[in-house]
Parts: C-alpha cells; sequence; structure tokens
C-alpha cells in the first residue's frame, strides 16, 4: 500500500502527472486565478503569486503530513506550456478505504480529454496503490463538462446535495466510482 514516501509520479501515453512544486507558481495562478475554471469549485479565487505559493506550500506540506496528494499535470509533448492541469485527492480516508478527488484545467487546455485521461491515471492509483474501495466526486449541476469527465471514467451519480452559497440554492451532484466497477471497465 501506497506509503507517501517517494511521491509518485504517473504516466499516462499523452500526460505526465507529478509533484507540484514553486516552479510551477506562475502556472498554478493562470489556472486557479482564472474564475472560469474555478467558479464551480468551493475554493478562493488565487489572486497572485503569494497565493500560489502559499496554496504550494499547502500542498507540500499536506503531503508530507499523509493528508493528500496533488498532482501537477503536463503533456509529454509540450512540456514548455508547463503545468496545464492539477489533479489530487482532496483526502483519504483509510479505515473507510475511500477518498475523494478533483481537478483544475487550465482554459486553453479544455476540450482536450485531459481531465479525463488524468482522472484515469488518479483513479488507477488510488485503487492499485492506495488500496481503495470507492472514489468519490462531486460536480455543481452546471457543471456539465465535470459531470461528463467522471460519467466517462466511470462514475455513477449517486445522489445530489444542496445548499445555500452566496443567497443562491446551488446543487451538486453527488458521484462514486468503486473498485469493483472500475475492474469490470479495464478488464
Amino acid at each position: 500500500m501506497f506509503a507517501y514516501e517517494t511521491f509518485p509520479v504517473l504516466e499516462t501515453p499523452r500526460l505526465l502527472l507529478r509533484e507540484i512544486t514553486f516552479g510551477d507558481a506562475r502556472h498554478l495562478l493562470a489556472i486557479r486565478g482564472d474564475y472560469r475554471v474555478t467558479r464551480w469549485n468551493t475554493v478562493p479565487l488565487l489572486r497572485n503569486m503569494d497565493d500560489a505559493i502559499d496554496l504550494i506550500d499547502r500542498t507540500q506540506l499536506a503531503y508530507a503530513d499523509h493528508r493528500r496528494i496533488d498532482w501537477g499535470v503536463v503533456i509529454k509533448d509540450n512540456l514548455a506550456a508547463g503545468m496545464v492541469a492539477r489533479i489530487g485527492f482532496n483526502y483519504w480516508l483509510r479505515d473507510e478505504q475511500r477518498a475523494s478527488f478533483g481537478y483544475d484545467v487550465a482554459v486553453a487546455f479544455w476540450r482536450r480529454g485531459i481531465a479525463t485521461e488524468a482522472a484515469r491515471a488518479v483513479a488507477g492509483f488510488g485503487f492499485a496503490q492506495m488500496g481503495l474501495d470507492r472514489i468519490e466526486a462531486d460536480a455543481y449541476r452546471e457543471n456539465v463538462a465535470s459531470q461528463r469527465v467522471l460519467q466517462k471514467v466511470g462514475f455513477r451519480k449517486v445522489g445530489v446535495d444542496q445548499d445555500w452559497e452566496y443567497g443562491t440554492l446551488r446543487q451538486m451532484f453527488l458521484y462514486t466510482l468503486t473498485y469493483h466497477d472500475w475492474m469490470k471497465r479495464t478488464l
């Protein structure tokens, strides 16, 4: 089982998923500082380089404390573009063998299958290396693109949560992918 000793590098046919470093601050700011990317997230918009550096610092500390894993996503045949997305496990409940993940992709790289390809790699890592039985994710009702990504990876919608956010009632679709369902798709 994965023990956080060495940061896991994942590779897909087109992508390399690796540790997010301080050298990625400019790219992270471009991703998480763009309202079009973060409008469906429950995280605050990054405003400047200090925010980006702080987020990277917190990401690295959370990894060192064995609380999260966040990968920077680069395109192997376009390394000059730098980090074009981030994806990670937001939490890992070891006793329950479940985790949740989320992702952000730079607008310039939307509709290229990057989120789907990275999500498949992370799900595979979760089941094979972390011993997960279930991975959870969520997407706001309005975030149809993210819902499509989750469905392509094999997630099933299992519920709806709603809450008031800034005076507006928002609905969030809850998704899950089980180890059993993952194995049926990969055989």
